[in-house]
């Protein structure tokens, strides 16, 4: 992703061991790319914007501009809760760091989610602002399976998500336009793995599409 206007890529990793977001840019310069580093004592280092203890179980991460002032901002997943300390977790959930413009990032806004896997910023009803999809595959309750956070300004968000789930424990989930009428679709897919698919009911495992209805 473009970082800035100014050339710049960007790379954002979520490191096993240390749970954290490494920043990482490259420019191309007289056909060859450079990158951005920090020079600790001599010694040349990645750049870290975040970082959090590995119980923090880090998923996913995404580059979006949350406030309109033209830097990319991070949007952060932290769920994965499959080792050692299976317990609900009050810091799992989505972060919003916002970007000084100086690649200092700073907390603006966490919606506490139970094993959130992953989260997508995207303008999914067309209002001018990003609103945030976000998936569990470890939760609380079957409401948290799936959650749609649409954005209503100032950095405030309303939570909305089905009313009566036919199942919770949702992998992956990708955006598209699926059905070709001009704005933002979601698939969910589902880990059938025993022993959670016993749960589910077999017509309900497998892949949804989700048809943005703008409504």
């Amino acid at each position: 992703m473009r970082w800035q206007g100014h050339g710049w890529f960007i790379l954002t990793i979520l490191t096993a061991t240390v749970s954290s977001i490494i920043l990482c840019c490259w420019r191309k310069v007289m056909n060859k790319w450079r990158s951005i580093t920090t020079e600790v004592a001599g010694v040349l280092k990645n750049k870290y914007c975040i970082r959090f203890p590995p119980v923090y179980g880090s998923s996913y991460g995404e580059l979006a501009d949350f406030n309109g002032d033209g830097n990319i901002d991070i949007l952060y997943a932290n769920g994965d809760n499959a080792d050692y300390s299976m317990i609900l977790k009050p810091y799992h959930g989505i972060r919003i760091f916002l970007n000084d413009g100086h690649l200092h990032f700073k907390e603006a806004y966490f919606f506490g989610l139970n094993g959130a896997a992953k989260a997508l910023a995207e303008d999914f009803d067309k209002d001018g602002d990003v609103d945030i999809a976000a998936i569990s595959y470890f939760p609380a309750k079957p409401q948290e399976g799936f959650v749609f956070l649409e954005n209503q300004g100032n950095l405030t968000f309303k939570a909305k998500t089905f009313a009566q789930p036919r199942q919770d424990k949702w992998m992956l989930m990708e955006k598209a336009d699926y059905d070709h009428d001009g704005d933002t679709d979601l698939l969910l897919g589902y880990l059938e793995r025993p022993p959670y698919h016993n749960a589910v009911n077999q017509s309900f495992r497998g892949l949804w599409v989700l048809e943005n209805k703008k409504q």
